[in-house]
């Protein structure tokens, strides 16, 4: 990956991000090739709810326990309550998911300004040598091409273990053909397939949910007609994300530094940036799940 400053004057210094201060071996990265607008694409990202329908899969097709575990809270409720905070670096999301029994699944992940997110994206090693842990992340940087293709850079961060990057040639490049275009793509209508949509998939275009997303996002045309929305409740961190944006345009108008350009070494916009899924207590501050395994986590490191 390169890293670019395109901004005014000199380049600020790079966020603290465990992808660019940890050891090489706990980072792993690839990317994926898109035929739509960029900002569309990371939109999907940070749509907690989707995944309670487009990434639905029969539980003994999940591929492992923690697979299993994962679809059967993610389809217990299928509209989970969306809390959002604003931070230094873009926006925290919790998707809290009632599962019974006085619990609830809470899922927090993150907006990332300009251009990318980190959430909960899956095991970072394989889960059938090593028990599925949270000890890392998925950072997605949507990259423009053009108006209407763009690239998503997909970094699995681990915190504490090198990345298995046997494990994740085979679980997230399945599918990826030449130039880093997926097999499955708009040209073939994503291979979708009727019977399996009977009894393995919702979506019937396999397991690989780089497919669904890019289906997701392609399908609403090369650039999304947001005249034709309506926006409701589930779509908070979407309309906060673009809220963001358009006042970091207006900042770089007005000559003054947008959020996430730290000039001083010491302020970093990141450092409150955590990914975690829990099954917590019903009346538990959903949010605070975020901060407290936060809190965990700066602990060990130290």
């Amino acid at each position: 990956m390169i890293l670019t400053y395109m901004g005014p004057g000199e380049a600020p210094p790079l966020p603290q991000l465990p992808i660019f201060t940890g050891p090489a071996e706990r980072a792993w990265s690839t990317k994926f090739f898109h035929e739509c607008n960029y900002l569309q694409g990371n939109e999907g990202n940070i749509d907690p709810q989707h995944l309670s329908v487009l990434h639905r899969i029969a539980p003994p097709e999940a591929g492992n326990e923690r697979g299993r575990r994962n679809q059967m809270m993610l389809g217990t409720d299928l509209a989970p309550k969306i809390e959002v905070e604003e931070t230094d670096y873009g926006l925290r999301i919790s998707a809290s998911r009632l599962l019974g029994d006085g619990e609830k699944y809470v899922r927090v992940s993150n907006f990332i300004m300009p251009n990318a997110s980190a959430f909960d994206g899956g095991p970072l090693q394989d889960p059938t040598k090593t028990a599925p842990r949270d000890n890392g992340y998925w950072i997605h940087f949507h990259v423009p091409i053009d108006d209407t293709h763009h690239w998503k850079y997909s970094v699995a961060c681990c915190y504490d273990a090198p990345v298995d990057v046997d494990y994740m040639k085979r679980a997230v490049l399945d599918e990826v053909g030449e130039n880093y275009d997926l097999v499955r793509n708009r040209r073939n209508r994503y291979l979708q397939d009727r019977e399996e949509m009977k009894s393995r998939t919702w979506l019937g275009m396999g397991m690989n949910f780089r497919v669904h997303d890019r289906f997701a996002v392609e399908s609403q045309r090369p650039i999304s007609d947001r005249t034709r929305e309506h926006l409701g409740t589930s779509d908070r961190p979407i309309i906060l994300m673009r809220r963001q944006l358009l006042q970091a345009i207006d900042d770089i108008r007005q000559g003054r530094d947008p959020r996430m350009i730290p000039r001083d070494p010491a302020d970093d916009p990141v450092k409150d940036l955590v990914v975690v899924s829990r099954r917590v207590p019903e009346d538990h501050d959903s949010l605070a799940v975020g901060r407290d395994f936060g809190r965990q986590v700066k602990a060990a490191a130290e």
